[in-house]
């Protein structure tokens, strides 16, 4: 089954210990419900078009409940994340969450457009902290020759893999992925950006080893 957010409405003036959001919910391809949040819950008001996208919901509900659990937000107990059973409401934080973060990504390359030129951004969702790892040399530069390359890789490999603990990921679009992955960053730790226009998210819910969602809280779940 798949689930997608489509024509999101973010409301911060309404958000309070939640984010407060409106959106289209997309099951297989069609327009079932709208969605609501009014900010101060993490429940959310599910208002579908018909019976038959009624039906279409209790489906999903069931779809939700019988995926596997998976970790969120950070939260651990003793060192080892805890995992949590999944339902629509949550599914849907989940997409909700990844949908906010893209659009965190996507301004950071704005922002920092030029500094990226030779940094690479380290990004820590949970913390929403980024800290900037400058290059020797600019990514042009190092991309222009097998020399230039190999020196990026080991420079990735040897000072910014090993840092990349949690959920900090690494951030330059510049960069093309197969280098991140020479370098030993596991695909799960590059984070990339899509066109801004995107308002559609849909996370790899069936995998409890999966990447945290970003929250879409102001306070934890």
């Amino acid at each position: 089954m798949e689930i997608l957010l489509n024509k999101i409405i973010l409301n911060e003036a309404d958000s309070r210990q939640f984010q407060a959001f409106e959106a289209d919910l997309i099951i297989n391809g069609a327009k079932v419900a709208r969605v609501i949040a009014d900010g101060t819950t993490h429940r959310h008001e599910f208002l579908p078009f018909g019976k038959k996208e009624e039906a279409a919901l209790r489906e999903a509900e069931g779809w939700c409940l019988k995926l596997p659990k998976v970790p969120y937000m950070g939260f651990h107990d003793g060192g080892r994340p805890i995992l949590f059973d999944q339902d629509l409401d949550f599914y849907v934080s989940r997409l909700l969450d990844k949908y906010i973060e893209q659009n965190r990504l996507n301004d950071l390359c704005k922002e920092h457009s030029r500094k990226l030129l030779q940094n690479v951004i380290v990004r820590d969702p949970l913390a929403d902290n980024d800290k900037m790892y400058k290059l020797r040399f600019p990514v042009k530069v190092l991309l222009a020759t097998e020399k230039g390359q190999k020196e990026l890789v080991d420079d990735l490999r040897k000072n910014l893999a090993p840092i990349l603990t949690g959920e900090r990921k690494v951030l330059n679009p510049h960069i093309p992925v197969a280098l991140f992955l020479k370098a030993g960053i596991p695909e799960g730790k590059i984070a990339t950006i899509q066109a801004k226009k995107t308002t559609q998210s849909k996370p790899v819910a069936q995998k409890p080893d999966d990447d945290l969602e970003q929250r879409n809280r102001k306070t934890k779940r």
